[in-house]
């Protein structure tokens, strides 16, 4: 299970990657074949504004699932997988549906979102209850806490540019 968080989290990564390498190249061209330089240029600030925060927590993701690596979260890597899924599956949603002007996928984008946000609530509250536990390491709970933070937060960014289109 742990190789499953692991790969999604370098999914995760690598998505966001890929979405910042799009905008770049397609912003120029979108922007000539739509004729409405502006407009287009403020959305795209605003998506590349989103997509640097996305960048942010998703390297913050790795560096604290790092230090869990080896102690691992066994109880919750199967939420925490399923959470990095969500987030990656809604970014490309969402720049799909800005680029394609495609209101379906921002909806799309939007459950995965919501899915997404019920996951963390649930994983939140187990956190809050393990705290309450003297014999689990602080530092694990505060670093599998922040993952999950973060990628709540990704899922949040996605929503964000999604509603650009909706």
């Amino acid at each position: 299970m742990e190789n499953q968080v692991q790969s999604e989290i370098h999914a995760l990564q690598y998505q966001t990657h890929v979405l910042e390498e799009l905008i770049k190249t397609q912003t120029p061209q979108a922007a000539q074949a739509s004729g409405s330089g502006t407009h287009l240029a403020s959305d795209v600030t605003k998506i590349n504004q989103e997509l640097d925060h996305i960048g942010i927590l998703a390297n913050n993701v790795a560096h604290h699932y790092g230090i869990i690596s080896l102690i691992g979260l066994p109880s919750v890597s199967r939420d925490v997988a399923l959470m990095a899924k969500l987030a990656s599956s809604a970014c490309a949603k969402a720049v799909n549906a800005c680029f394609g002007n495609n209101t379906k996928e921002a909806y799309a984008a939007q459950e995965d979102y919501t899915t997404l946000a019920l996951t963390y609530q649930r994983l939140s509250a187990r956190f809050h209850s393990a705290l309450r536990e003297p014999d689990y390491p602080v530092e694990t709970l505060m670093a599998g806490w922040a993952i999950i933070a973060s990628i709540a937060r990704i899922g949040q960014h996605a929503s964000r540019i999604a509603t650009m289109t909706a």
